[in-house]
């Protein structure tokens, strides 16, 4: 009890840029997410979200209906769309954090709002840098203008794997010290599941359980959906038609191209385009895949990967950018241009699977990722923000 009233008495107001959980899931919406989770069950944080316009002590577990429609019509009728929004939000911020005393703010979505304590921001890759032919121009525009006076400002960067926090203190020349590694975790609800657990949600979809492959993530060109065709044409026909390819995902920026030759294998029965997925169903799709591709050209980090070896589920992904940090030694990590040999990993792991020592070593290796431990790194940075240990500012 005395110490429960003392970490009430330290307690801290902790505001959170929630603004990615309006839109259908991501992995920042999930990174954010469960970190608020965590958080919610710690007697020593009061966590307000801000959700770009109004706040809330209530964790939003669905995207708002109509969201993305909305902005777009948005964008189309009001010039210079994002800084306009981006205005509303801040003076939305500003009344609210004032009004609810705030200790500390956490942007996890790279860019913060104008704060005057304490801040820290979350950057998970620098793909814009890197890829920027594989994000709109506006982003990439906005990200090189906003993100270095954001890293330097805040007291502190949080990263996804030491692959960013290497990129970010050498693109950026932030401190070493100020950039600190906090790796994703893996839910528990990600778990390896028997077929009658899976048919309910699986038949939903007309999947049956390890008769599939599955590709989860937008359809953009960052993610290499052509590799995955590629791979999945590579195969055996009887292979194919054994096991179609699921691919979860919303089309993403500039994948028009693609489209035509998805519609195609779809009707021919070997691609199931599945569009944007529950997350609540996500865990039954992985669990019941014959194998996950995932050969993506840039991450930096690659949820997917650990939530599909958290269900005990083959793994075929990239050897580039954080992934192979991620995966360890528990899943077949390619050169993402190399589609017959991402073909082989996929025909090897459709046929065998690696057998039962395999599966529990790829479970074991998932479960080693927690969402605790991040947020209990993650609020061990805040109290070093709070207590003036932050480096200096460049």
């Amino acid at each position: 009890m005395i110490h429960e009233t003392h970490a009430r008495q330290l307690a801290m107001n902790l505001a959170i840029d929630a603004l990615a959980l309006l839109s259908p899931s991501t992995g920042i919406a999930r990174y954010t997410r469960e970190l608020v989770s965590q958080f919610m069950s710690r007697a020593e944080l009061r966590p307000f979200l801000h959700y770009g316009l109004r706040w809330s002590t209530g964790l939003r577990e669905a995207p708002m209906p109509g969201i993305v429609s909305a902005k777009d019509a948005f964008k189309r009728v009001v010039p210079q769309s994002y800084e306009v929004l981006r205005a509303m939000r801040q003076v939305s911020f500003f009344l609210g954090a004032k009004r609810r005393h705030i200790d500390l703010y956490h942007a996890p979505n790279f860019l913060p709002l104008r704060f005057h304590g304490p801040t820290v921001i979350t950057v998970h890759d620098l793909s814009f840098m890197r890829y920027p032919q594989t994000h709109p121009k506006e982003r990439v525009r906005v990200m090189e203008r906003r993100l270095p006076e954001a890293i330097s400002s805040s007291q502190f960067v949080l990263v996804d794997s030491e692959f960013v926090r290497g990129e970010v203190i050498e693109v950026y020349g932030a401190p070493v010290e100020k950039v600190v590694t906090t790796h994703l975790g893996v839910s528990e609800r990600f778990r390896p599941m028997f077929p009658q657990e899976t048919r309910p949600v699986l038949e939903k979809y007309g999947l049956a359980h390890g008769r599939y492959i599955l590709s989860v993530g937008t359809l953009e060109p960052r993610k290499n959906l052509a590799g995955t065709l590629e791979a999945f044409a590579l195969l055996p026909p009887q292979l194919r038609n054994a096991y179609p390819l699921a691919l979860v995902g919303m089309t993403g920026w500039k994948m028009e191209h693609m489209s035509a030759r998805i519609d195609a294998l779809a009707t021919e029965g070997h691609v199931k385009p599945m569009g944007y997925v529950a997350d609540d169903d996500l865990p039954y799709l992985y669990a019941g895949a014959a194998a996950f591709i995932y050969p993506s050209i840039y991450e930096g980090f690659g949820l997917p990967v650990l939530e599909a070896l958290a269900t005990g589920t083959p793994v075929v992904t990239s050897n580039r950018a954080s992934l192979k940090e991620v995966a360890g030694k528990e899943a077949a990590t390619l050169d993402p241009d190399d589609f017959p040999g991402l073909s082989a990993a996929l025909h090897e792991a459709l046929e065998a699977g690696g057998g039962m020592p395999a599966r529990e070593r790829r479970i074991a290796w998932a479960r080693s990722f927690t969402w605790q431990r991040c947020a209990e790194q993650t609020v061990a940075v805040y109290r070093r923000a709070l207590s003036g240990s932050a480096p200096a500012h460049r």
